[in-house]
């Protein structure tokens, strides 16, 4: 992308001033590099960009080889800044914990630091068939990355592997073996586990701390496997995200409807199935962390979802005038309770009580106490397929590249990619670092203002809103499609 200037002499023909448009602070201009890294961040291969270019009609912005090379180099810079990071945070949290900022019920025998993460895995593409996931670990308290793991069941070069049996193909091994992108040879289903494995076992070598509490969603046998290996001296404990538990009332819930469609088709809404689903989060929430609190205050939220007139049910809701039991709290003024419009019906309760009975399990709920989230792992995920699209095929370099440039960017901002320009050998430029402040204030503005429950509330009645008109849509209109439904 870069151009150079010469002016000659017209006598002699000898150049007497050249200049480039890009300095060169390493063997290639800043210019090339500094696009590499505008393609990495902003998750837009170079058929894209070489789009773009055209139709800005101008000339074509690099080989493909060369922006592969400057890629690796990118890539080499990004992972080693992420290691730095990661490690500065483990630094800081520990020293949260030696001043008390943090406390953890836990400690090991060998006096290593003991600390919560939430751990959860992402894959690349979607339907279990993925080639490549990433495990993350990320500290409860101060929501710090604290470990990634790339995992890949898939090299491009290795189907193109001469026959086993031919005689080139150890001399064919010795070669690719440094650059094979294989590292896992199941499927993508136990990828999961497989980085787990790798991150709670390099814990107390990498980063001094001891993985002593896993907030997970369950959804695989890392916690099991990270146990059976004993990488610690303690055993790691598990801990529930409260809103992966709140999602299987809502599944429980589809799957009740659905295996009873002429029942529950017309009663059992989205919108009611959302609502109780809410109910029962939030009166989790609201009774944490006394487990026979949380029980009843569940049960009590069932219960006058179901009161009518003839039968109101509010023993268990809340008393006194701010109880948010309208019946319990006109009580306590002294005032005429209003009437009842309940959500569910008995008959609709016969279904969804069971569900409540199951969920509400001292067990289960004693995992949930901390009313711990994975939000951060979510939000981590998506930084990392919106640099690397699960729409868009891709190698193992470029996840690993998204995935080094997401824990810059989850940890320090959009600031923190100053290091990978210092590896790179790159100036940090005044546009740069002005663009930078203003993306982190801006998002720092929006996380505060979508932060206060007068928002929250808001989304939750405009969430609720849609699926109510949904639903009448639906009724509406009747069925207008079904797979193979109308096949003539």
């Amino acid at each position: 992308m870069a151009c150079r200037f010469t002016v000659e002499c017209n006598t002699c023909q000898k150049p007497v001033w050249s200049k480039c448009t890009s300095p060169k602070s390493t063997r290639r201009h800043d210019i090339n590099v500094r696009a590499v890294v505008a393609s990495k961040e902003c998750g837009v291969p170079l058929s894209t960009m070489k789009t773009m270019f055209s139709i800005m009609n101008m000339p074509n912005v690099m080989h493909h080889k060369t922006f592969y090379e400057i890629g690796l180099e990118v890539r080499e810079a990004a992972i080693g800044a992420a290691e730095e990071v990661m490690s500065a945070s483990a630094r800081v949290i520990k020293e949260r914990h030696q001043s008390n900022v943090y406390t953890t019920e836990r400690s090991s025998p060998s006096g290593v630091q003991v600390v919560n993460v939430s751990y959860d895995g992402t894959w690349h593409k979607r339907g279990h068939s993925s080639h490549y996931g990433v495990g993350v670990a990320i500290d409860v308290d101060s929501g710090y990355v604290l470990d990634t793991y790339t995992v890949s069941n898939f090299c491009t070069g290795c189907t193109r592997a001469p026959d086993p049996d031919s005689p080139q193909y150890l001399s064919w091994f010795e070669r690719h073996k440094p650059l094979c992108n294989k590292n896992f040879e199941g499927s993508s289903n136990a990828m999961e586990t497989r980085a787990a494995e790798v991150i709670f076992s390099r814990s107390i070598e990498c980063r001094g701390l001891i993985y002593g509490t896993m907030l997970c969603d369950g959804d695989s046998k890392a916690l099991t496997r990270v146990n059976d290996l004993g990488v610690y001296d303690i055993p790691v404990q598990k801990e529930d995200c409260v809103n992966h538990i709140a999602k299987r009332i809502y599944n429980q819930l589809e799957q009740v409807k659905k295996d009873n469609k002429q029942k529950l088709n017309r009663k059992l809404t989205a919108a009611k199935i959302k609502k109780i689903t809410n109910t029962y989060a939030t009166n989790l929430r609201q009774n944490a962390p006394d487990i026979q609190k949380m029980k009843l205050g569940v049960m009590g939220g069932l219960f006058h979802m179901m009161s009518t007139d003839s039968a109101p049910n509010h023993r268990l809701c809340p008393e006194g005038e701010t109880s948010w039991c309208k019946h319990n709290r006109a009580l306590a003024k002294g005032e005429q309770p209003p009437p009842h419009n309940p959500t569910l019906s008995p008959d609709i309760g016969t279904y969804v009580f069971p569900i409540f009975k199951r969920l509400t399990d001292p067990a289960l709920l004693s995992r949930c106490v901390r009313m711990s989230t994975q939000n951060p792992n979510e939000c981590f995920n998506s930084t990392i397929w919106r640099r690397c699209p699960k729409v868009l095929f891709a190698h193992l370099p470029t996840i690993e590249t998204a995935v080094a440039l997401s824990v810059i960017s989850f940890n320090m901002g959009p600031t923190g990619l100053y290091k990978v320009f210092e590896r790179l050998g790159l100036t940090w430029g005044a546009v740069t670092n002005s663009h930078a402040i203003g993306v982190a204030e801006t998002r720092i503005r929006h996380s505060k203002r979508k932060g206060k429950n007068i928002s929250k509330w808001k989304r939750k009645h405009l969430q609720q809103n849609h699926l109510n008109e949904k639903d009448k849509r639906e009724e509406r209109e009747g069925v207008t499609y079904s797979s193979g439904a109308f096949n003539c």
